[in-house]
């Protein structure tokens, strides 16, 4: 029910980054509200950083959620994916092709693949990375990709820099980073709850 008159936009003056989900896009008047909104931080300097975030129950259709979603990308500067959710938008099984393929057409900064267990995949800076899961023992997934999305905007705003300055070595740390706050979050049930402390993140950091 969010009306785009109803948010005050000036909180996005000088605001590094503006990160959004289509689950406000799923239906009603917040649809436009979102596109309004990622289009008002584009024209204020924000970096977008859009997570399609598929929520199936949501939406009256794959078809629309499929629509959707892919009208939004092109607002986008960084983009958050599953690999399923990758693989749904894209009709592609292939995640490095498929993100190789997203990132020709809506020309990302950032196309960052989250891989569960595996890891993350990542296409930033004309480079690819992929880096292995946090070393957990998993207990509930929910909000893992949320706290990879935290983790990474901390990390990545931490150094200073934008995007595009950061070098390879700075980009691997930032994606350590977030993997391993993701990776932390399953190993407590919730999600906010489970949402673990700069402190723990950097002890896990740390171990060889």
């Amino acid at each position: 029910m969010l009306r785009t008159e109803e948010v005050d936009l000036s909180l996005l003056e000088g605001c590094p980054y503006f990160f959004c989900s289509s689950v406000m896009m799923a239906e009603g008047e917040s649809r436009k509200t979102s596109f309004d909104l990622m289009r008002a931080a584009r024209q204020r300097g924000c970096s977008v950083y859009f997570d399609p975030n598929l929520r199936m129950n949501l939406w009256k259709s794959p078809e629309e959620v499929r629509r959707v979603n892919l009208e939004a990308m092109p607002l986008a500067d960084i983009i958050k994916v599953s690999e399923e959710e990758l693989s749904f938008l894209t009709e592609d099984p292939d995640y490095k092709r498929a993100a190789r393929m997203i990132q020709q057409t809506y020309t990302f900064q950032a196309v960052l693949v989250t891989l569960g267990a595996k890891g993350c995949f990542a296409l930033i800076n004309g480079k690819e990375f992929e880096l292995p899961a946090c070393p957990v023992k998993a207990v509930d997934t929910t909000a893992a990709g949320d706290s990879f999305n935290g983790g990474f905007l901390y990390a990545l705003n931490r150094t200073g820099k934008k995007l595009a300055e950061c070098s390879a070595q700075e980009i691997t740390e930032i994606l350590r980073f977030a993997n391993t706050v993701g990776g932390l979050t399953t190993t407590k049930k919730g999600a906010i709850c489970a949402l673990p402390s700069l402190s723990e993140v950097e002890e896990m950091l740390a171990r060889p």
